[in-house]
């Protein structure tokens, strides 16, 4: 018992001076960023958006795309969207094109910030905004099939704009 104190100094301090202290999932992997984000939200919600920016001043848009519906998820299918994002970003050798034509996007509020995540598999990137302002550009690897499940499940109707 003596013997455990001493290590949980020698963790505590390297902790302290910035050394990498991640604690580890069931399997061995880093816990995402997605998952901490959406375990600790007090709202997520899954969009459906039209991949053209709208230029009309009626349609209720999240960052100038057209929203075709939405849901809010219950914390395991947040926590199924996290893992899917988390995923897809893993999978991703950092190549993307240049199109970005979202037609899937997150909301996240957590903490008092509103995170958003447009997604776009169709040139293989995601913009994460917080609180309106774009912070980053994710690139990311993998199929829509199931935000798509998610939204036709809810009776979000899906974009019919070409692929992703």
């Amino acid at each position: 018992m003596k013997a455990a104190a001493p290590l949980r100094l020698v963790v505590l301090l390297l902790c302290l001076l910035g050394v990498s202290c991640r604690t580890l999932s069931p399997s061995g992997e880093p816990p995402s960023y997605y998952g901490r984000l959406f375990k600790s939200a007090d709202s997520v919600v899954l969009y459906s958006l039209n991949p053209r920016r709208s230029r009309d001043a009626v349609d209720e848009t999240l960052h100038g795309y057209k929203i075709l519906g939405q849901t809010p998820l219950d914390k395991e299918q947040s926590r199924q969207v996290a893992e899917e994002l988390y995923r897809a970003q893993k999978a991703s050798d950092g190549s993307s094109v240049r199109c970005f034509v979202p037609r899937h996007a997150v909301r996240t509020v957590a903490a008092g910030h509103i995170h958003d995540f447009l997604i776009c598999y169709q040139c293989y990137q995601v913009y994460w905004f917080q609180d309106g302002t774009q912070v980053a550009t994710v690139t990311v690897e993998g199929s829509p099939r199931f935000l798509n499940k998610l939204l036709q499940d809810a009776g979000i109707p899906l974009s019919n704009k070409g692929p992703g």
